[in-house]
């Protein structure tokens, strides 16, 4: 899954990102080209959160299910 963190921030377009995964064994993400780019490694549930170079942090879930309608991980 990929996602534009700037969406999320005020100002976004302006601001660099970090992002932090709970459990890498279930998910692992990383920022490439201002985006947020997340794989799903194992069935479960973990917690992640993105930081803006202003210094603002959203924290959110990230659950991966081993079968979404059939489309592989989610």
């Amino acid at each position: 899954v990929t996602e534009d963190p700037a969406r999320y921030f005020l100002d976004g377009e302006t601001l660099t990102y970090s992002l932090q995964i709970g459990d890498s064994s279930i998910a692992t993400g990383e920022i490439k080209d201002g985006k947020a780019v997340f794989t799903g490694v194992a069935e479960g549930a973990t917690t992640a959160s993105i930081t803006a170079s202003n210094n603002q942090t959203h924290t959110f879930n990230i659950t991966v299910r081993k079968s979404a309608n059939g489309s592989g991980w989610l």
